[in-house]
């Protein structure tokens, strides 16, 4: 064998052996998709099963609803409002127009100091809190804070693993910025 060919098998040795180190390191902290989306916008016609809306693009939209869909703060909808539907990420989405969405959580009338995120949220033991799936947000859950299900009923279950609609004031600056949330509701 050539000695020129001696360092290049070296290299491509070597880059085998830490390719699979990385690989199986790469894997453990791969992002994860999005369990629930958004979209905004002004309500343009009311349905008995579905919203629609003018997206922030300006592309008409539908957001169907259901008995199952969540009204975090019971305002009713009307044609004008604003409003955010949160619903369930889904790589696989039927190619229509307009596109339509089944939103689990609609958003209109809230306060203005109060936010609202919708995700799963899963124990971290390390700091000992709920984390949501994108790793923004940490709830100290306190005496106060109210827990229900979609429907209204009181929760006393575990909240680990689940998808929830937290609704919260303060928080802190940190990542992830950590709150005791006023409402937590437990989507089904």
């Amino acid at each position: 064998m050539k000695r020129k060919y001696i360092p290049l098998i070296s290299i491509l040795l070597l880059s085998a052996l830490f390719a699979g180190t990385v690989t199986a390191d790469s894997m453990e902290q791969s992002p994860r998709p999005p369990v629930f989306l958004s979209i905004t916008g002004i309500v343009t016609e009311v349905g008995e099963d579905y919203l629609r809306i003018e997206a922030e693009a300006g592309e008409p939209t539908n957001l169907l609803v259901s008995d199952a869909s969540c009204y975090p703060f019971e305002q009713e909808i009307g044609v004008g409002d604003t409003v955010t539907g949160y619903y369930r990420f889904s790589p696989i989405m039927p190619l229509i127009f307009p596109p339509q969405y089944s939103a689990e959580v609609l958003v209109t009338g809230m306060p203005e100091d109060q936010s609202i995120q919708v995700d799963r949220f899963s124990a971290d033991e390390g700091i000992g809190m709920l984390v949501s799936d994108d790793g923004m947000l940490a709830l100290r859950i306190g005496e106060d804070t109210q827990i229900t299900t979609s429907d209204g009923e009181a929760f006393d279950g575990e909240l680990d693993g689940l998808d929830l609609a937290v609704i919260y004031d303060v928080s802190t600056r940190s990542i992830p910025a950590q709150t005791a949330p006023i409402a937590v509701i437990v989507l089904q």
